[in-house]
């Protein structure tokens, strides 16, 4: 089977990640490729399936290097398209377990395929700097690089010791795969440690930088990688690099350092409107942590009380622990409001330790599912559980809080906390030197100057290289939407999922009263979600009936109670959206100002459209449906009409005939009475009898089927 196998297709194809060759050769035998796809489906352990397969492979010339180039294709293919790393770990740990469990072939494809499966083991550690990217983290990229290239760098040592006739062609497919691993990961590792000294020391890393993207250069223009997907993501890191040496502090670019900030996370969601908000505080165990206190929602006097009001649970505190091995204290709460707009907050406070721009972008990506893996621990007795990402720890939140209050249907609770997490950045006190050296307070320009490619800019999905922010663009109008609100040195501007507050000069209690307008915001898009959704609901409901097997059974009664209650739901969501948009909700008018500028910073106004626009499908269906119930109920009373001038003729044939047959029979009676002597008339008198009981008789008949053959009897619909 080796020398039957095209090695160099399958190597260019490879180099694209495709896999047209490579499942080809194995198109004769599907039970291979099934225990593979079936690994990765099922993120299981499946040792036993691969060692079977293993051992069928084994009876084939050639057949185990194939499966092992299979796999290994596949699992890098998954990794190209998903985040599933956890499948592909698994598959890769099975199949090497399978492997050592199974008779293998002897010779020369038992070493190859054994190296094959260690290459393919470096895979975890290839994902682990992925994750370390994500997380913007030089440290851990630096540790799990330098592993994929110490472990490639020893498996290419063994493969140049392969020496088999007819064999030449897989042993250079695996040498190339192998070699490409290691000048690869070798490069980045040396990325990490580049940009791991531009984070300590800044311009006296930059020269380490250029040499860097020097590197970068040749690798990705070698004969090696020129045609492999490897290239590409090398030159993604090179021009992270470029802009991070134009960004360094310097004579033209000043140096901002963040001395006080709080990093506030957001996870917005809405429950069922029966579900009362006060019912929320009552849960017992969220996130396997007992709430520490249950307490009313204390808000500035700008507020409405009686629109806006609501509880505060609060839960034991959280540590996250970065691929740095830092420790950072958060504080976790579930603010719920009578308004509906509910959402759990975890807040980071820096405690006087000094950030640069490289922790607030690792503190921005935090709230993402994007972020890399970190661990979230509860402290203070608080509980065992671990999570990965913050937004995990926020969902198993919600989702002990929809099981202990919504019993019977907690699927209907309205989350999104990979789409409509919002990240709050005040930055309370902060610095700028200048290329003279001298240090004063930052204000808000300031900082919009010297980071706003990164403060201005939304939390994207996965990250391509280290501190890739430097790469994005600088927004050429920034909106500031503090207006008259604040000071001229002030400044509040929000992106799609992130909000930045600077406000210089200004005492705690300001930044408390800008924080709860901006969460306010922040909280609305999943209420706003649930009444679209509740009214989609009413119109693919009103939708079905009128399909053909159901416009029949409609009735006028049920169209104009369901029209009522649609009423009434539109009617109090568009109290709700008065409320929102209410002078009550916030006094004075320049805080409702502002409240309004954030709304439309943040998008609601579309949802508003959409939900509008959803109000009146439903209106145009309902109307649809009663003009449909109007034409049927019409042509069934025209239906009935005429089947009841039909009935009614066909009883006055029957009723006729019974009158004549009476009078027939009358007269006979009397003529043979009058005839009849006294001992033959007593006869007469009883068939005279006979006769009328006869007549009743058959009237009776006529009454019943009067009563249940004509239109609208027993057996006719019921409007």
């Amino acid at each position: 089977m080796v020398g039957e196998t095209d090695w160099a297709a399958i190597g260019g194809e490879f180099s694209r990640r495709e896999l047209t060759a490579l499942t080809t050769t194995l198109e004769s035998n599907g039970a291979l490729r099934e225990v593979v796809d079936h690994a990765l489906a099922r993120a299981g352990n499946s040792s036993a399936e691969f060692e079977q397969a293993w051992t069928a492979a084994g009876r084939q010339p050639g057949a185990t290097l194939v499966l092992a180039a299979y796999l290994y294709a596949r699992c890098q293919a998954a990794w190209e398209r998903t985040g599933n790393y956890d499948g592909i770990r698994a598959t890769i740990e099975s199949a090497r377990t399978g492997w050592d469990l199974c008779d293998r072939p002897l010779g020369w494809e038992d070493e190859a395929t054994d190296l094959f499966l260690q290459h393919a083991a470096s895979l975890p550690d290839c994902m682990n700097a992925e994750g370390a990217i994500n997380c913007s983290c030089p440290v851990a990229l630096e540790v799990h690089a330098a592993a994929v290239s110490e472990a490639n760098a020893e498996v290419l040592r063994a493969i140049r010791g392969l020496a088999q006739p007819g064999a030449e062609s897989f042993v250079k497919f695996l040498a190339e795969i192998v070699e490409k691993h290691f000048v690869t990961y070798d490069a980045i590792a040396a990325v990490a440690h580049g940009v791991l000294g531009w984070i300590l020391e800044g311009p006296a890393a930059v020269d380490e930088l250029e040499a860097c993207m020097t590197r970068l250069e040749r690798a990705e223009s070698s004969l090696l990688l020129a045609d492999d997907v490897y290239s590409s993501e090398l030159r993604a890191h090179r021009y992270a690099l470029q802009r991070l040496t134009e960004h360094t502090p310097g004579p033209s670019v000043p140096e901002l350092t963040i001395s006080e900030a709080r990093l506030v996370y957001c996870y917005p969601f809405a429950t069922p409107a029966r579900i009362s908000w006060e019912v929320l505080g009552k849960a017992r165990v969220l996130a396997g942590a007992r709430p520490q206190l249950v307490d009313k929602l204390h808000l500035s006097d700008i507020w409405n009380s009686d629109i806006y009001q609501g509880l505060v649970v609060t839960l034991p505190p959280i540590n996250v622990r970065t691929t740095a091995g830092i420790d950072l204290r958060h504080t976790v709460e579930l603010r719920l409001s009578k308004f509906g707009n509910h959402y759990i907050r975890i807040e980071y406070d820096n405690d006087g330790d000094e950030l640069g721009l490289h922790e607030i972008y690792q503190g921005l990506r935090r709230a993402s599912h994007s972020m890399g893996d970190e661990e979230v621990t509860l402290l203070e007795g608080g509980g065992t559980g671990s999570w990965q990402r913050l937004h995990e720890f926020a969902d198993e939140i919600h989702k002990d809080l929809a099981e202990q209050v919504d019993t019977l249907h907690p699927g209907e609770w309205h989350a999104d906390f990979g789409n409509d997490f919002n990240v709050v950045l005040e930055i309370r006190q902060a610095q700028i030197r200048g290329a003279d050296g001298h240090r004063r307070a930052a204000t808000g320009q300031d900082i919009i100057d010297t980071a706003g490619q990164l403060l201005l800019n939304p939390v994207t999905g996965y990250a391509t290289a280290l501190e890739e922010w430097a790469r994005r663009p600088m927004p050429q109008k920034v909106r500031n939407l503090i207006g008259e609100a604040g000071y001229d040195t002030d400044l509040v501007a929000r992106t799609d999922n992130t909000t930045l507050v600077v406000l210089p000069g200004s005492p705690s209690w300001v930044y408390l009263g800008q924080e709860e307008k901006v969460e306010f915001v922040a909280s609305l898009p999943p209420l706003l979600k649930r009444w679209r959704h509740e009214l989609r609901a009413t119109k693919d409901a009103l939708a079905a009936s009128l399909t053909p097997g159901r416009m029949e059974e409609t009735k006028r009664g049920q169209v104009e109670a369901d029209r009522l209650k649609l009423a009434r739901h539109v009617a109090d969501v568009r109290y709700c959206l008065d409320q929102l948009h209410s002078n009550a909700l916030c006094r004075p008018a320049v805080h409702r100002r502002l409240v309004d500028r954030l709304y439309d910073a943040a998008g609601l106004l579309r949802y508003e459209d959409e939900l509008e626009a959803e109000i009146r499908e439903v209106e145009a269906l309902y109307a649809l449906v009663a003009a449909h119930v109007s034409v049927v109920e019409e042509q069934k009373a025209r239906a009935d009409e005429e089947a009841t001038s039909k009935y009614q003729r066909s009883i006055q044939v029957i009723l006729g005939l019974l009158a004549a047959l009476s009078l027939v029979g009358l007269f006979e009676a009397i003529n043979q009475f009058a005839k009849a002597s006294a001992v033959e008339r007593v006869p007469v008198v009883v068939g005279s009898l006979e006769l009328g009981f006869v007549l009743l008789a058959a009237a009776a008949i006529a009454t019943a089927f009067a009563l249940l053959g004509r239109p609208g009897g027993r057996h006719s619909g019921h409007s």
